[in-house]
């Protein structure tokens, strides 16, 4: 397995001299067979003024704890699993030995997590704070309780092993998998609270009930999986779009290799965000080196089918305007017609309408007739 990451700063950040609040990160074990990615997203209100460090703080305690967790847990539990997803704690119909391990993972990156930010609450107001954060704000620094909402971030991370693999997302942004048939999905179920501007977090009231996972260890393992920030869906949408940029980086990884796809990243994703989110954007990606060429042709043939889709439907549409503009022809023409019918009718009219006149000017005076003018 190869690993990279990127994470830039958005254009709206840049014009109010904030700093990047996204953070990404990827590591490996060579010798334990062992890769992570993982990718936070710190929140970008007034209030979450230290959400940069949050969001470092999570990715670098993810990192740690994974590592732990891997060296503490009975591996049976996963090898030998077929796919598996599980949404958050509320839409579980019933518990499970697994949903109760993975949870004790999220607890303890919680907490230490908790731990940290109120460490690092301590620390002098920077510069940048003291001018741009209101005392109110500060103040969410002394309370023990508020203190997670200077810090709030989203997290997602991917943990692949020699034998197994599972993923685990809080919060919004979009984890794609290209899977071992060369198709995209999204592995991790998603959370319908979060939608728009709204997301679920670690500065939620119950963070670790908020966690979706899946797990898999029968052998099938992802040909690449890719962790995005909301910047990246934000501007390419949730579905084909999205799956395309992605595939774009594995023809890419495939004909150029990493080091020519990282600075590809570097010079465009600024650029894609400008024209798009306008917010910060991070990618984290793991990909089997072995497989990415044969994935790269199929990718191909799946650009190639959404092209020839656009196409068709562009067709479709096109022939529909053209059959409005024809029908909106024919209207006008028969417009004319009318309004030609229809001169020549208030013409008759007039003429009809005098001779109305004359008839009931006659007609009054035969009612008025008597013998006595004679």
């Amino acid at each position: 397995m190869k690993c990279f990451n990127h994470t830039c700063q958005g254009e709206s950040h840049k014009s109010t001299d904030k700093e990047c609040q996204d953070y990404s990160l990827t590591w490996q074990d060579e010798e334990r067979g062992i890769t992570i990615a993982i990718v936070c997203d710190g929140h970008g209100g007034d209030s979450y003024f230290r959400s940069a460090t949050g969001a470092r703080l999570a990715a670098e305690i993810t990192l740690v704890q994974s590592c732990q967790f891997l060296s503490d847990i009975d591996a049976s539990l996963f090898v030998g699993s077929p796919f598996t997803a599980v949404g958050t704690q509320d839409t579980l119909e019933e518990e499970s030995r697994l949903n109760s391990v993975m949870r004790r993972l999220f607890a303890s990156i919680y907490s230490l997590w908790r731990t940290a930010i109120t460490e690092d609450g301590q620390r002098e107001l920077t510069e940048w704070e003291k001018e741009h954060v209101e005392d109110k704000y500060v103040d969410l620094l002394s309370d023990e309780q508020r203190i997670v909402k200077a810090y709030g971030c989203t997290l997602m991370a991917y943990v692949c092993t020699k034998d197994f693999w599972f993923a685990f997302h809080l919060g919004d942004g979009k984890m794609v998998m290209l899977d071992s048939e060369f198709k995209f999905s999204q592995p991790v179920p998603w959370d319908e609270k979060c939608f728009l501007n709204k997301t679920t977090s670690l500065c939620g009231p119950e963070p670790v009930n908020e966690f979706r996972f899946c797990v898999q260890g029968d052998g099938q393992f992802p040909v690449a999986m890719f962790l995005g920030s909301d910047g990246l869906d934000d501007t390419f949408g949730d579905g084909s779009k999205l799956n395309s940029f992605y595939g774009g980086i594995v023809k890419e990884l495939a004909s150029n290799g990493q080091e020519i796809v990282m600075k590809m990243l570097e010079d465009d994703l600024p650029q894609i965000g400008k024209r798009g989110s306008q917010d910060d954007m991070s990618v984290a990606v793991v990909y089997d080196e072995s497989k990415i060429k044969e994935a790269a042709l199929a990718i191909n043939d799946y650009q190639i089918d959404l092209v020839q889709k656009d196409i068709a439907n562009l067709q479709q549409k096109m022939e529909s305007n053209m059959a409005l503009i024809q029908k909106t022809h024919e209207l006008e023409a028969n417009i004319e017609k009318m309004k030609a019918e229809a001169r020549m009718a208030e013409k008759e009219l007039t003429r009809e309408q005098q001779q109305l006149d004359s008839l009931q000017e006659r007609l009054k005076k035969l009612e008025t007739f008597t013998l006595n003018n004679y």
